[in-house]
């Protein structure tokens, strides 16, 4: 009679405990099967199937990765878009070979360290340029128009120290 009561209770909390069992099982199963299908749609040769799929990503590293490696530019831009940590922002906006993708990047970054080294030795110069139209540093700006060999990044420091010159004294003329 013992074993019969034993195996009654157990059996009794097996069956108040399976619901939750399976509630946990299917939602273990269905965030596997979710991550499976986002890694088979990121392989996909369909842009649009790569973007909706980093469109549901969290993972920074693996975000900043997509951003630089991706062929698509709107798969690197809403990749971007994702992202939210300064490091890996930094990341893409040195490692993209994309212009597009870099200045995106630069447009969320708030850090003045590293926006002065985008503006100083970033690979593209739109990018460049984006990050100085960011920099509120006047010794940094005016560093970089004194020296940059490129005319066109030592003119966008000339307009931004100008520009912040201006809005500092309303009355500068």
């Amino acid at each position: 009679m013992v074993g019969v009561r034993q195996a009654w209770t157990a059996h009794g909390r097996a069956t108040r405990l399976s619901p939750v069992r399976r509630v946990a099982e299917t939602l273990a199963s269905l965030a596997l099967l979710a991550s499976l299908s986002c890694s088979f749609d990121l392989r996909s040769p369909d842009w649009v199937r790569r973007a909706r799929a980093v469109d549901h990503m969290t993972d920074q590293a693996r975000l900043a990765s997509i951003a630089v490696h991706d062929h698509a530019e709107p798969v690197c831009l809403t990749a971007v878009g994702r992202l939210a940590d300064p490091e890996f922002l930094g990341v893409v906006a040195f490692g993209s070979p994309n212009s597009h993708v870099q200045i995106a990047a630069v447009e969320k970054l708030a850090d003045p360290t590293l926006l002065a080294s985008l503006a100083r030795y970033g690979r593209h110069p739109h990018a460049r340029i984006a990050a100085i139209g960011r920099l509120a540093d006047p010794a940094v700006l005016a560093d970089i128009a004194r020296t940059d060999p490129d005319p066109s990044i030592r003119q966008a420091a000339m307009f931004r120290l100008t520009a912040l010159q201006e809005a500092a004294d309303p009355d500068h003329v």
